[in-house]
């Protein structure tokens, strides 16, 4: 039994100071070349794997995954962003959310025919306040509406002085029945 029992540092060889300096390299978005390189000239650890590397990073990724979002508070300004959806590794079957048409495989950067807001395409709804806290939800295929908005809100925000926003009537009407000031940018 050590104080490092049951956490992700359990049977790990590496100090302290060499875990918190591969967590602030993987939140920098740091390369495994380049973690590994500082760890080797900084740390004393020389000969160490990138498979290493690769393992301590994935360790403090899955750790981070099942830390608690924050509560948003304040000033908060929300915002939608677009991701294509994907069925990668489907290889059987490929699902359809569209009526009436059948899904094929996608090859290259071929354009969406129904545009960015189609049903092809995953709505990612992003918030941040103030202080800098930011939380970001898959909440549709297709477009958002005020409904996963005050979900959003109601899961991940408390005391809101004012949501800010686009001109999307979304906001606008979540704001409404959530009874808080809107401020369109």
């Amino acid at each position: 039994f050590t104080r490092f029992t049951g956490t992700l540092l359990e049977k790990s060889r590496f100090p302290w100071e060499v875990w918190v300096a591969v967590l602030k390299m993987t939140l920098n978005d740091d390369s495994l070349v380049d973690i590994q390189t500082v760890l080797e000239q900084d740390y004393g650890c020389e000969g160490i794997n990138i498979k290493t590397v690769f393992a301590m990073r994935m360790k403090l990724i899955h750790a981070m995954a099942g830390v608690e979002p924050p509560k948003l508070t304040g000033v908060i300004q929300m915002d939608e962003s677009f991701v294509r959806e994907s069925q990668k590794g489907h290889n059987l079957e490929l699902v359809s959310y569209l009526k009436g048409v059948e899904r094929h495989p996608r090859y290259g950067r071929k354009p969406s025919k129904y545009g960015t807001m189609g049903p092809e395409f995953a709505t990612i709804l992003t918030a941040v306040d103030s202080r800098g806290y930011c939380v970001c939800m898959v909440v549709a295929l297709g477009r958002a509406t005020p409904d996963a908005v005050i979900d959003l809100y109601e899961r991940h925000c408390i005391d809101a002085a004012f949501l800010c926003s686009d001109a999307n009537s979304i906001y606008n009407d979540a704001c409404d029945l959530l009874d808080i000031p809107h401020y369109v940018k």
